[in-house]
């Protein structure tokens, strides 16, 4: 694409992260191949670079997991060249929030570094536990959104914050109606915000996916559908609506504990010739789906920021063909930074690329890179 400025993280250090007690790694601003047998730590590197972007696992993995085996803490250094060189350090602990630092400034929080690090992560993991439901893809969707808008993340946010005070009022046997009625106008309000951005993402998004579906599939019909539980197209309009709508549905929130309807709840189904994709498809059939998503998640944060995002790709010859893994590689690569782990050495041969920088793993170590 046109104009587009290419970003790339230049190195990760990291110290008592998973299997990795000291080690460091150097990557360079194209393709990079980091190999090694199963188990030794490949995914656990770009599960680090993925935390300092997003300030989540793409494994759901909680932050005593991440920790390694009888170390207190966990940090992960990440060195960008985004013009200007930055850098961000995260350090997690069991039982502690994150801890960080961007540029040397401390973080008063871990939304403050979505969008500095824009990264595309591209997990059998994330399959299984996000691509495969709905309500999973929701999460990936505000993730997508988030790491180019800040005003979409603060939203969320806010109605993360709603939504709780509103599930304590709806367990409370006072059954304060009063206090509902001002957090129920509250949450549609924000609700409505939230789905207007997503509105206006989406059209174009789908588009993107389906035209991604058809070059690597062939065949089939691919469609994505949002499936808000308010009313509307997010305009402030529509609010009286919406909140007419949480009311009548106060009493089942009662019954369930939480709010049942707002952003917080909708849903985002993909359709292959008409039908779910969770119950009709292939597991080859959802693997292209997701890596159809992933292809136009590149587009979007290239068509909203004119900056390339990292893509940070696991393994791709153990989970697809190789003509469909060396598309994806290749149609990645062509837009900006790839680091991409490997365990086979053919998949990676059909590349044909003399310039790709290799490093390997091996015993929490890498080697190619710099062991500290």
């Amino acid at each position: 694409m046109h104009g587009i400025q290419a970003v790339h993280l230049t190195s990760v250090q990291l110290r008592g992260f998973r299997s990795y007690r000291s080690a460091s790694a150097v990557f360079a601003p194209a393709l990079n191949i980091v190999s090694g047998e199963n188990g030794q730590g490949k995914t656990n590197l770009l599960e680090a670079i993925r935390l300092i972007s997003v300030g989540r696992s793409f494994r759901g993995a909680t932050d005593g997991e991440m920790v390694s085996w009888g170390q207190p803490s966990g940090t992960i250094t990440g060195a960008i060249d985004d013009g200007p060189v930055r850098q961000i350090v995260l350090t997690i602990a069991p039982g502690e929030r994150k801890q960080g630092t961007i540029d040397g400034a401390a973080l008063n929080g871990l939304a403050e570094l979505v969008g500095v690090l824009r990264t595309v992560a591209v997990s059998s993991d994330e399959i299984e536990q996000q691509f495969g439901s709905q309500t999973g893809r929701r999460r990936m969707i505000d993730v997508m959104i988030s790491q180019v808008d800040r005003g979409y993340l603060t939203e969320l946010r806010r109605c993360r914050t709603i939504v709780a005070q509103l599930n304590a009022v709806y367990r409370d046997p006072a059954n304060d109606d009063a206090l509902c009625d001002v957090l129920e106008r509250q949450l549609a309000e924000t609700s409505l915000r939230i789905n207007r951005r997503r509105e206006a993402f989406f059209h174009d998004f789908c588009r993107a996916v389906e035209r991604h579906f058809s070059r690597l599939f062939g065949t089939g019909n691919l469609v994505l559908e949002s499936r808000p539980t308010l009313p509307g197209k997010g305009e402030l309009s529509d609010l009286d609506h919406a909140v007419d709508v949480l009311r009548e549905s106060r009493r089942s929130a009662r019954r369930a504990g939480f709010a049942v309807r707002g952003a917080h709840r909708d849903r985002f189904r993909v359709l292959l010739d008409g039908r779910d994709i969770e119950s009709h498809a292939s597991k080859g059939q959802v693997k292209i789906a997701y890596l159809a998503w992933k292809l136009a998640e590149g587009d979007f944060i290239e068509r909203e920021t004119m900056r390339s995002p990292v893509w940070l790709i696991d393994d791709p010859f153990s989970e697809l063909d190789a003509r469909r893994a060396v598309a994806l590689l290749v149609s990645a690569e062509q837009r900006g930074q790839v680091i991409l782990t490997n365990a086979r050495t053919d998949g990676v041969e059909m590349l044909k690329n003399g310039h790709a920088h290799h490093l390997r793993v091996h015993d929490g170590i890498v080697e190619g890179g710099r062991d500290v």
